[in-house]
């Protein structure tokens, strides 16, 4: 999810380095360090308006748009 929607997160390279180093790694070994990057990485996700799960009782309107053709379809909430 993260790197999908990684034109929408701040300073998602900086705060996930510590992850990526850890896959470069062949014996993996979860420190404090990848744990915070993990968790801050999280609540970056979780805070950002665009990939923030929808609130149904916050009273903010929810668009929904829709695009089809006899190939394909798609849309975009």
């Amino acid at each position: 999810m993260v790197n999908y929607s990684s034109k929408f997160l701040p300073e998602r390279a900086r705060i996930t380095e510590p992850l990526t180093d850890l896959t470069s790694n062949p014996e993996l070994v979860w420190t404090q360090t990848p744990d915070t990057s993990f968790e801050n990485m999280k609540r970056l996700a979780n805070d950002h308006e665009v990939i923030r799960p929808i609130n149904y009782e916050s009273g903010v309107p929810i668009w929904l748009i829709t695009d089809a053709s006899n190939t394909a379809y798609g849309a975009w909430v």
